[in-house]
């Protein structure tokens, strides 16, 4: 991905970060220190076990429920991002490459930002269902129409299961009900900007001249970006560094 997001109103002005994005190659955490033998390995794994531990850190400060804690892994994403939530998987990635070219307060800012998509996919789940939400979710993902089937297969429906049994149910009724729609909503129109990046049948400038017209019209201003930028700012006001 070769946009710049200043949303981060912090220190670093150049952050980019992608949000639901189906990214492979992850590495886990916990790499056994005997499996090492380069010292810059070493340093890596001591960086991403800070991570980890910040991660965990802010997931308990925000009443996270250890049971529905998305996993944390590392990939090297290797579009220009620090990270993101994997709303169909249920995890969270962050390029650890990136992540070192940060102040820490701008990884906590990313951290936090991130986490607030959680809880907004939380909500929709806990609200609709898993039914309607797995629904949501198949058809968002493949663009489907009536006649269209839905590919259920990429969506981790055990791990929304369990969110919806730790979390009960959302009154669509009451103000978190009403918050909850507008996160449907805006859903429905967020754009899969890696998926448009990958795209293969135009040409590189159309390409980019479509990529900036969803980032402006569908992506920056988008209700859960909005949100989750929010949510972050209000943390780190209070954070204090572990």
């Amino acid at each position: 991905m070769i946009y710049i997001d200043n949303r981060f109103n912090v220190t670093d002005k150049n952050i980019k970060t992608v949000s639901f994005g189906k990214i492979k190659k992850t590495a886990e955490v916990s790499v056994p220190l005997k499996s090492l033998s380069e010292p810059g390995d070493i340093e890596n794994l001591k960086f991403k076990n800070h991570i980890k531990f910040v991660y965990n850190h802010i997931c308990n400060q925000i009443n996270l429920n250890e049971q529905i804690r998305p996993k944390l892994e590392f990939t090297t994403m290797g579009v220009g991002a620090a990270g993101g939530f994997d709303n169909l998987e249920g995890k969270i990635f962050f390029d650890d490459k990136f992540l070192k070219q940060l102040s820490d307060k701008t990884i906590v800012f990313a951290i936090r930002h991130e986490l607030q998509h959680v809880k907004q996919f939380h909500n929709m789940v806990s609200m609709l269902g898993i039914k309607k939400f797995v629904k949501l979710m198949a058809c968002k993902d493949e663009n489907c129409s009536e006649n269209k089937s839905l590919n259920f297969e990429k969506i981790n429906i055990e791990y929304y299961r369990k969110v919806e049994r730790v979390l009960g149910k959302i009154n669509k009724d009451s103000p978190e009900g009403v918050l909850t729609q507008k996160y449907i909503d805006a859903y429905k129109k967020y754009p899969d900007l890696i998926k448009l990046w990958q795209r293969t049948d135009i040409c590189m400038v159309k390409k980019i001249c479509i990529l900036a017209k969803e980032l402006i019209c569908n992506y920056k201003f988008n209700f859960l970006e909005v949100d989750a930028n929010k949510a972050a700012k209000i943390f780190l006001k209070t954070f204090k560094t572990v």
